[in-house]
């Protein structure tokens, strides 16, 4: 299972069952689904060199840590999100320098972290 489709799907299923309990409208499946699309339209669009497996892996993870607004580690919510993904990505079969990637397009995406995007995904 190497495909970005294939990926996509199998992202899809676990976030479902992850966010089957969850009670945020705000991050729900459909925010994820949201996401990526926007993702591949502007990765289509900008017609960049980007890796559409890195993008389609963090448009699905990039809210895996989501701490309530009001909480005191909000903060820190898409440095959480890179390192759960990371975790999760390497024990999903993920390589390790794809999971890398995502972590840091994920900890990248939240001006308020303060992490300079390196690579055309983030």
């Amino acid at each position: 299972m190497t495909g970005t489709t294939d990926w996509r799907d199998r992202l899809d299923g676990h976030m479902s069952e992850r966010l089957a309990t969850e009670r945020d409208g705000g991050h729900d499946l459909g925010h994820l689904r949201r996401v990526r699309r926007n993702c591949s339209y502007l990765r289509r669009a900008e017609a960049t060199a980007s890796d559409a497996l890195i993008l389609v892996a963090g448009a699905y993870l990039h809210d895996l840590v989501n701490p309530p607004k009001d909480s005191a580690d909000r903060r820190r919510a898409s440095r959480r999100s890179a390192e759960a993904t990371v975790t999760t990505l390497t024990d999903m079969g993920f390589s390790n320098e794809r999971s890398a990637g995502v972590g840091h397009a994920i900890e990248a995406h939240s001006f308020s972290a303060g992490c300079p995007p390196e690579t055309v995904e983030a």
